[in-house]
């Protein structure tokens, strides 16, 4: 208000500054107001987003798979664990393959 006490020379003056304050006040008190319901409204949705989501929209659980994955000890274990899960696969479908060719033909 320190630049507007040039302005205010007349009690007119001062009470048309005084009710632009008011309402400058009034208006940010409904501002206020929207924020605050709003903020109730979607609390649990905000918590939620802010701790599972990361800056890039990813979520928590796609960021930690990620990071395990850069993991150099971990790339290996899974490498090891890839070889013998692809080959018990490869003799599931063999066996799978046989069965479906020993069946008659209707």
């Amino acid at each position: 208000m320190a630049n507007n006490t040039k302005h205010i020379q007349t009690l007119g003056s001062l009470e048309k500054e005084l009710f632009r304050q008011r309402l400058k006040a009034k208006t940010l008190e409904n501002k206020l107001d929207e924020n605050f319901n709003y903020l109730q409204d979607n609390y649990s949705s905000m918590v939620k987003n802010s701790i599972f989501k990361s800056a890039d929209g990813q979520g928590m659980g796609s960021s930690i798979v990620r990071a395990l994955l850069k993991h150099d000890r971990l790339q290996e274990a899974l490498i090891s664990l890839a070889s013998p899960l692809a080959d018990k696969a490869a003799g599931w479908i063999d066996s799978l393959m046989e069965r479906m060719n020993k069946k008659e033909p209707d």
